[in-house]
């Protein structure tokens, strides 16, 4: 049985708004998940005369997706339950998941930025490495303990999740962490909890699979969405619709997977 948070690692969430260097998959695990990555691409890519482009997968719009049974059977390793349900309980909902690809020398960054602007316990992001995380790489950065302050400006909707100056400024007294992990790894951070990603500097694919796990518990309000999906057949105490696949998107630059050779995994 994979084991869960200790004590300790869920009082480190709680104080500093994440916890980092969690085991989610095996090394094995982790190569066999990004062939199988590389390789759905590639036949997708094929199978569309040579270019595949669709970013993004909204299950009422569209009955399929490539990348979707990749991505709920990763997401849904023992080990990465384990962490979450210490946190949220037993019962996990999906609300959606994100495949983030920083191109070899790709200089765009993300700026500061939380995940929510309605302050919420009941739901969390884990953020997997599938590659390694290196501090030329772009990974994340943290600021410990800003789920619990006053953002000034806040944001105030969805749209306006990325902090301005003056905002970032006032939260400069906050220790900042460089999640630097090797892949396979995870951290789980709070959706109030202020972050960033730097430029990918290495001569490497950064890839990262996100995946935001709600508490069955959770109100469509704090979740930021009435639409989920179930792990092992939870059901949402509130009015959420629940389907059977999850909202995903995905972001690289056209033909970065050419740097991973696919396979028929």
């Amino acid at each position: 049985m994979d084991q869960a948070l200790p004590p300790t690692a869920r009082e480190v969430y709680r104080r500093q708004g994440f916890v980092t260097g969690l085991r989610a998959l095996s090394d094995a695990e982790t190569a066999t998940c990004l062939s199988q990555l590389a390789a759905r691409i590639h036949r997708a890519e094929q199978s569309a005369g040579g270019r595949w482009w669709p970013r993004d997968h909204r299950p009422h719009l569209s009955a399929d997706h490539p990348l979707q049974a990749w991505a709920r059977h990763w997401a849904t390793r023992p080990a990465v339950l384990a962490h979450v349900r210490a946190l949220l309980g037993p019962d996990l909902l999906i609300r959606n998941v994100d495949l983030f690809v920083k191109a070899p020398g790709q200089r765009r960054a993300v700026a500061w930025h939380v995940d929510s602007h309605i302050p919420s316990d009941r739901w969390l992001t884990a953020w997997i490495p599938l590659t390694p995380a290196l501090a030329h790489t772009g990974p994340l950065e943290l600021m410990a303990g800003s789920h619990r302050q006053q953002l000034s400006p806040a944001p105030d909707s969805p749209a306006t999740l990325t902090l301005k100056p003056e905002a970032v400024e006032r939260l400069s007294s906050l220790q900042r962490h460089l999640n630097v992990q090797p892949a396979g790894t995870m951290s789980l951070h709070h959706p109030s909890t202020v972050h960033r990603s730097g430029p990918n500097l290495s001569d490497q694919l950064r890839v990262a699979l996100v995946v935001r796990f709600l508490a069955a518990d959770v109100t469509p309000e704090e979740a930021l969405s009435g639409v989920c999906a179930a792990v092992d057949g939870a059901r949402p105490t509130h009015r959420m619709t629940v389907r059977d696949q999850f909202a995903m998107t995905w972001s690289g630059p056209e033909g970065s997977w050419h740097a991973l050779a696919p396979s028929d995994g």
